[in-house]
């Protein structure tokens, strides 16, 4: 995972989705948003519910609190328990006005309330705020989740990774594999260049590992200041090992030379690989534990190479 970049969001028209059941009031926000906004109606909350999960997801959530079958209590409740859906505003607008419906909706999710009869330029700039706000968070949320110096998942991002792969692989029956990649004597590169020359190295080896986990259910994570994980869902040890063939020769074809006018020293990487249909008896620690102890084994055959340890002797055991 790593910040994407926004410039393509702030270009389009803000995507809103109006839900309600009333003709009339659909039609009367279509003609005062439609020129600002894209946007999107549905007259009911399961209709709803299938809108705000498409891709790309409405910016902001429109919704009348007054409708049958699921009113829009309940739909913002469902809304907002749906970690799919969990992060898009929701505004309620209704006619009601006490006290007890105002603080109803707010313990329900919602991030504010207008009256019936809408004042439009007042929607208009609660609309924009809370999207600005909306998005201000989703930022702040994916940040905590990189490394600060390769812009990459860091390390508790990748334990929830794997741990949710983890479920996937177990409830479907898919293989998931795990490779450790680490970057080879790196103590000794440290004391023989400059540190900026050190952040400079691994953030080009994090480059190069950024296309290897480019399939959904995959990610490629910085655990370490040397050491860096792939994720593999639905991965049988066959395409676990080719990407770890795949690293160890992008990494040495890069020709990272340091120690310029003393005896060159080449950057290389070492690979542990792991991989596994997830059971009972075993758990991502498994996983994690022995990706890691191949690479123990990589770095000890020389480095510049890849390892593959076998968890079937703990699955039959």
């Amino acid at each position: 995972m790593q910040l994407k970049d926004q410039t393509h969001i702030t270009q389009r028209k803000l995507k809103i989705l109006f839900v309600d059941d009333n003709p009339l009031d659909l039609q009367i926000i279509l003609n005062q948003l439609s020129d600002k906004y894209e946007v999107t109606f549905a007259t009911n909350g399961v209709e709803a519910m299938f809108h705000a999960a498409q891709n790309p997801q409405p910016d902001i959530l429109l919704i009348d609190i007054h409708m049958p079958n699921m009113n829009g209590f309940e739909l913002c409740k469902k809304l907002s328990e749906n970690s799919a859906t969990s992060n898009i505003p929701i505004i309620f607008i209704t006619a009601n006005t006490s006290i007890k419906t105002k603080t109803r909706a707010f313990d329900v999710g919602c991030v504010d309330y207008v009256n019936k009869p809408i004042d439009i330029n007042e929607l208009i700039l609660r609309i924009n705020n809370h999207v600005k706000l909306a998005r201000q968070a989703h930022t702040i949320d994916i940040l905590s989740t990189l490394h600060p110096l390769t812009n990459i998942c860091n390390y508790h991002k990748y334990v929830e990774e794997l741990t949710t792969e983890w479920a996937t692989c177990k409830r479907y029956d898919y293989p998931l594999s795990l490779l450790h990649c680490q970057i080879d004597d790196f103590e000794q590169t440290v004391s023989a260049i400059a540190s900026e020359y050190v952040t400079k190295t691994i953030q080009i080896i994090a480059n190069a590992l950024r296309d290897i986990g480019n399939r959904p259910g995959d990610s490629v994570a910085h655990i370490d200041i040397d050491t860096f994980a792939i994720v593999l869902s639905d991965s049988k040890i066959s395409h676990a090992v080719n990407c770890a063939k795949e690293i160890v020769t992008k990494v040495s074809a890069l020709n990272i030379i340091l120690r310029p006018g003393r005896a060159p020293l080449k950057v290389t990487v070492s690979v542990g690989v792991s991989s596994v249909f997830p059971e009972e008896n075993i758990s991502t620690g498994d996983l994690h534990v022995q990706a890691g102890n191949a690479l123990i084994e990589a770095r000890e055959m020389g480095g510049n190479t890849w390892k593959l340890c076998d968890l079937s002797h703990i699955v039959s055991s």
